[in-house]
């Protein structure tokens, strides 16, 4: 069994991760700011990812390094660190000589016509997708250039147990209230979505399998995507309720915006939900057997850990 250790471990995709890993027998670190602990086996680190001597300290001994690390939804933000998050965990991966597994997500291809794939343009749109271009290129060009044992990690937008952005579980509550679900843009462009204990598990995986390295892995996602409209019938359906909704159409989004910060992030975003969204998995299936859990099934789950519905 080996050392891993999580930059960013007590953050959403680090909770559904790092159970995969201790209940394989590793050696699990949780590094963050302040650490809280996932399951009570793993050591807790405090340090800074913006700090690279504080993540180097954390990383001795490391036999695979984890990079999931969140920073606020904001441009700027992402801009400034996510570059410099990344650029740290490459020299924590060089001076142990771990493998580095780094979770990204799609904004680095802004928007595309047909489906998402790992061979997808490199073609951002807004700063956050710079952001995140960035990140990625540094990754593979240490990786092609100095044999860095990494890979990349890319999900679509998720759902389950993620406060910020709980579109299904927030829809759960309206509908389950008898009022009407609350939906940005359209309700008519088709969205993927992965299911957070998907992206742990497979996470998981690939820190455990050297095969994975050098190369970019769409997190497994339900290949089937659904349109906001579908997507609340189910919820609906569900919770025993009536499927109603508002849209609000871009420009009451943008008015509300201007008293909302974090609204006003999502709609630099907006193509994702002003185009049909579509991603594909099929590389990982192929490759290694992981599958997404039925879509269906996940907002089920979702919607019982919520207590909207009996398990």
């Amino acid at each position: 069994m080996g050392r891993h250790v999580v930059l960013g471990g007590s953050g959403t995709i680090g909770r559904a991760m790092v159970p995969h890993l201790a209940a394989a027998g590793h050696d699990v670190s949780i590094v963050q700011r302040r650490p809280v602990a996932v399951t009570g086996r793993e050591t807790l680190v405090a340090a800074d990812a913006l700090d690279l001597e504080s993540v180097a300290r954390a990383a001795e001994g490391a036999d695979v390094l984890y990079c999931v690390v969140g920073l606020p939804y904001d441009s700027r933000i992402w801009r400034r660190d996510f570059p410099r998050v990344v650029g740290n965990a490459i020299e924590a991966a060089r001076r142990t000589g771990a493998r580095l597994v780094y979770f990204d997500n799609v904004y680095c291809y802004g928007p595309v016509d047909g489906w998402m794939t790992e061979d997808s343009p490199v073609r951002p749109t807004t700063e956050k997708g710079l952001a995140r271009a960035e990140c990625a290129w540094i990754v593979m060009e240490a990786v092609e250039r100095e044999g860095l044992r990494a890979c990349i990690a890319r999900s679509a937008d998720f759902y389950g147990d993620y406060p910020q952005f709980d579109m299904i579980g927030d829809w759960g509550v309206q509908l389950k209230r008898g009022k009407p679900a609350l939906v940005l843009y359209r309700d008519d462009r088709a969205h993927s979505l992965t299911y957070i204990p998907d992206n742990g598990r497979a996470l998981a995986f690939l820190g455990q399998t050297p095969e994975a390295d050098g190369d970019i892995w769409h997190m497994p996602t339900d290949p089937q995507p659904r349109t906001a409209r579908q997507t609340l019938q189910l919820v609906a359906e569900i919770v025993g309720a009536r499927p109603r909704h508002i849209t609000l159409p871009k420009l009451a989004v943008q008015a509300i915006a201007l008293l909302n910060p974090l609204l006003r992030e999502v709609d630099r975003m907006s193509y994702q939900l002003e185009r049909n969204y579509r991603f594909s998995s099929e590389k990982i299936t192929r490759r290694f057997g992981l599958t997404a859990t039925p879509f269906a099934q996940g907002v089920r789950e979702h919607l019982a850990a919520k207590g909207l519905i009996e398990t």
